[in-house]
């Protein structure tokens, strides 16, 4: 039966009026009252996210590490929602691709000192973001297993050593436009595919979710030197295809593509390594399950990967 003081609650959170400085109050109203998403009903599920997407709105020029942190922690929450019930109400709201975007936004605005980075995680959710220098810029690395960041060049892991790893070349901001506004680069690990399988049917559960994003809402695409992201190999799935999440695709609702995507020439029998010549939302997925793709036999093993930017890769 309904939690009607619960739904009362939460119809109120998103009602109210967010006065700059309250973000982080109200992250914290967020976290204790979806503490049992798993029981919520299509209509809370809707209110939560819209309160994630005001809370979000009422931050104008970035914030504290906490204050997202307290936000991103409401957000991992409706990770535990029943599925059935969170496909209602992105038909209704499109609340998961809000959800999606809420953690997207929370990596954008993040407050970072030079180029030292910030990481939030939650149960289910992890957040990596640095300061970068648009000038100085030459490559960088970004280690999934550990959330750790180095420089692109430095030979740190090689990738018979099977490990998962997103490899952003020093000519990455070459073809951005406003490089004033290129500042930081940020990371987000989904450990669930939920959000994804709620606006997209067709997406597996079986993978995890690493979003890359450049600044705010920029769009990184046209690539000569291409962003490399390296899997281990796990399973079978030689009917795989590299994919990227297509937000514009299933009337907005997103769906996976394979343009501009494709299995590099680096893998071993360790490793997959997928490229790409733009960063937006990318996954190695089943052929059947994106959209426009033929079947694409390889003789290496792949698992899930996505770039954010959203890249998809597997624990292994």
């Amino acid at each position: 039966m309904p939690d009607s003081s619960r739904g009362n609650r939460l119809k109120h959170l998103r009602g109210l009026f967010i006065p700059p400085g309250q973000a982080k109050k109200m992250g914290e109203l967020l976290t204790n009252v979806t503490e049992d998403a798993e029981s919520f009903e299509e209509e809370e599920i809707n209110d939560a996210a819209g309160t994630a997407a005001n809370i979000i709105d009422s931050i104008e020029n970035g914030t504290d590490s906490d204050t997202a942190r307290s936000v991103l922690r409401g957000v991992s929450n409706m990770l535990k929602t029943r599925l059935d019930r969170l496909k209602a109400s992105q038909k209704s709201e499109k609340s998961a691709v809000r959800l999606l975007r809420a953690v997207e936004r929370l990596a954008e605005l993040v407050e970072v000192k030079g180029n030292q980075p910030v990481t939030m995680e939650t149960e289910g959710i992890v957040i990596t973001a640095t300061g970068t220098n648009v000038t100085s810029f030459d490559g960088l690395s970004y280690f999934p297993d550990s959330a750790e960041l180095s420089k692109e060049s430095d030979g740190r892991q090689e990738p018979n050593r099977g490990k998962s790893k997103i490899d952003l070349p020093a000519s990455l901001l070459d073809k951005v436009d406003d490089k004033d506004k290129v500042d930081r680069i940020q990371f987000a690990i989904f450990k669930s595919t939920k959000f994804f399988q709620a606006a997209d049917e067709n997406t597996p559960e079986d993978v995890a979710v690493l979003g890359a994003s450049i600044g705010a809402d920029l769009r990184v695409q046209g690539l000569a030197d291409r962003v490399k992201i390296t899997f281990p190999r796990t399973g079978n799935t030689d009917d795989h295809v590299c994919a990227f999440w297509d937000q514009d695709l299933n009337d907005g609702n997103g769906r996976w593509s394979s343009e501009g995507v494709e299995v590099g020439t680096a893998g071993n029998s360790n490793v997959t390594v997928c490229e790409s010549n733009h960063l937006t939302n990318f996954a190695v997925l089943p052929a059947d399950a994106v959209a426009g793709a033929g079947q694409i036999t390889f003789s290496t093993s792949l698992f899930g990967l996505l770039l954010s930017m959203i890249v998809v890769y597997m624990y292994g």
